[in-house]
């Protein structure tokens, strides 16, 4: 059966007329693959980790940078599933349709490339610190850089020794995408055991030592963390959220949340809402 990987609109990244966004990110291991309706470009600031995209496995490492054209599926994963050693990246957001003459000549497949003396490094860093600035001038610089790194990016060669990994190579993370695009189903550890053609109780073993986690905590963590984002990003009620990711004992889910992050739903959404729509 086909997967619908989720659609991330630009409406819930670009809040103003700027077309151009830059965030720092710290890729956790159970993040689904998606799509969005605009270009990125992800740079591997540090950490070694995996790019699924289309339908390939990459092994990336700091240095690397990706060019992603709208609606390709993608997801990063870190190598390191325990979180001791984290794989953080820059991603630059850019609604290309809306740069005008600006806008380069976006591929309509994915790009690898990788930097020889730090070069994408201190742009993307530049544009960062430009968009914190938050004026008229900022803007313009913004802009201007963007152009800069698509003029650097048509003047490199893209990499050629991409490393490629077989799904059978990485049966935990493989698990953990998996799990990640049914976290609204209800999920069985004899199901994940079967999807890597262990039994259930190497499988426990197995997973806990690479994740540092019993399958039932992963999976708990995991459907916290979808419910922050819709409690980011959405305006639907707690209790609706708390089903779409498969709890339905609402004691039980303010419990879960309040032991994950500290707080209580709606203290969540009051503290980190954008006022994002369903």
């Amino acid at each position: 059966m086909m997967i619908e990987y989720p659609l991330y609109p630009g409406s819930v990244f670009f809040k103003d007329e700027m077309p151009i966004r830059v965030e720092r990110a710290l890729e956790f291991p159970y993040l689904t693959r998606h799509r969005h309706d605009f270009v990125e470009v992800a740079y591997i600031e540090d950490g070694d980790g995996l790019h699924y995209v289309g339908d390939k496995i990459l092994r990336v490492s700091r240095g690397d940078l990706f060019l992603i054209p709208a609606y390709e599926t993608h997801v990063f994963q870190p190598e390191e599933l325990t979180g001791e050693r984290p794989l953080r990246i820059i991603n630059c957001l850019c609604q290309a349709n809306k740069l005008g003459g600006a806008a380069s000549q976006i591929p309509r497949s994915w790009r690898a490339y990788r930097e020889h003396g730090g070069e994408f490094k201190r742009l993307l860093g530049r544009m960062f610190l430009e968009q914190r600035e938050s004026s008229e001038a900022s803007g313009r610089n913004l802009l201007e850089l963007w152009k800069q790194l698509t003029e650097l990016l048509q003047s490199k060669s893209v990499k050629e020794d991409i490393q490629y990994v077989a799904s059978g190579e990485v049966p935990v993370h493989q698990v953990l995408q998996h799990m990640s695009s049914r976290v609204m189903s209800r999920l069985t550890l004899s199901e994940m055991s079967r999807f890597v053609s262990m039994s259930s109780r190497h499988f426990q073993r197995v997973f806990k030592s690479v994740t540092g986690r019993s399958f039932m905590q992963m999976l708990q963590e995991m459907r916290i963390r979808y419910s922050c984002g819709m409690l980011q990003y959405t305006s639907w009620s707690i209790q609706s959220i708390a089903e779409k990711v498969g709890i339905y004992d609402m004691n039980y889910f303010y419990r879960l949340f309040r032991e994950n992050c500290g707080m209580t739903p709606a203290a969540f959404r009051l503290l980190h809402n954008r006022g994002g729509k369903p």
